[in-house]
């Protein structure tokens, strides 16, 4: 009678748990992947209206530009190049752009004190862009290194201060060139080559982070859509366990009254 008893105990208990895990499946299979599908809508919808109000806004520069200043097809490529910068920045990223975007004002500087001697270096306008350059490069170090094992805030306020740092560099070089020069082609070319560099490394570790996530989602939900017959024989070869002290309760004081059931009939 005991033998008979411990067996109907058992029988009991693994038919309940596994019923309850198999309530678990279908309920996670159904809830798991209309989640992550609601996750990656508010994402992509989020990356989208960001891409459509930078297109905005670089709509209302070219306009206003071609408004309050004369016509000149100089102006006209930079803000095509802009755009396209614009495009890819939203559509790509590359970890190589981040060295590149490191070695743009070295070279620059580089190249100014080569081509030029030391008294045409002291002009003003060879001044106005190798001073900021070299600023930029200084304070660049120490906002680099501090983003190295601290938190997501922290990174992210670097990279904001960084990223205006390089603005106000960007339009030194335009107003330099442009006003004070009188070349807009020099200036053109100075200031994409710059831009080439300093969008491109911009929004890399925000862009990284997003596509990161979309790809563990898309992993995770591949996952969920396993079949129930699949599950059900994973659970069947794996062991029974009970992790709630109350479900182990409910589970032996059902064992003990079909037991008792059995043994009366």
């Amino acid at each position: 009678m005991s033998a008979t008893k411990r067996r109907g105990d058992d029988s009991v208990l693994g038919q309940d748990v596994r019923l309850r895990q198999e309530q678990t499946a279908e309920t996670s299979t159904s809830a798991e992947p209309n989640s992550g599908k609601s996750v990656n809508t508010m994402k992509i919808g989020t990356l989208c209206t960001c891409l459509c109000i930078a297109n905005l806004l670089w709509a209302g520069f070219f306009i206003a530009d071609m408004i309050l200043t004369d016509f000149h097809i100089h102006t006209i490529c930079f803000y095509i190049l802009t755009f396209g910068i614009l495009q890819y920045r939203f559509y790509g990223v590359c970890w190589c752009t981040v060295v590149v975007h490191a070695l743009i004002p070295i070279i620059v500087v580089i190249v100014l004190i080569v081509h030029t001697c030391c008294y045409f270096i002291t002009k003003f306008p060879n001044m106005s862009i190798i001073i900021p350059i070299i600023a930029q490069i200084i304070a660049a170090i120490p906002l680099v290194v501090y983003r190295w094992n601290r938190s997501c805030d922290y990174q992210a306020l670097m990279t904001g201060v960084h990223a205006h740092l390089g603005l106000i560099v960007v339009i030194i070089y335009w107003w330099t060139l442009v006003f004070l020069i009188r070349r807009p082609f020099e200036a053109c070319i100075v200031t994409i080559a710059y831009m080439l560099c300093f969008l491109a490394i911009l929004l890399t570790p925000q862009l990284y982070g997003v596509a990161k996530s979309l790809t563990k989602s898309k992993v995770g939900d591949i996952k969920t859509t396993m079949s129930l017959k699949e599950f059900r024989e994973q659970i069947q070869s794996r062991p029974i366990t009970i992790q709630s002290r109350s479900q182990l309760r409910q589970v032996q004081s059902r064992a003990s009254e079909a037991s008792h059931q059995t043994y009366v009939l």
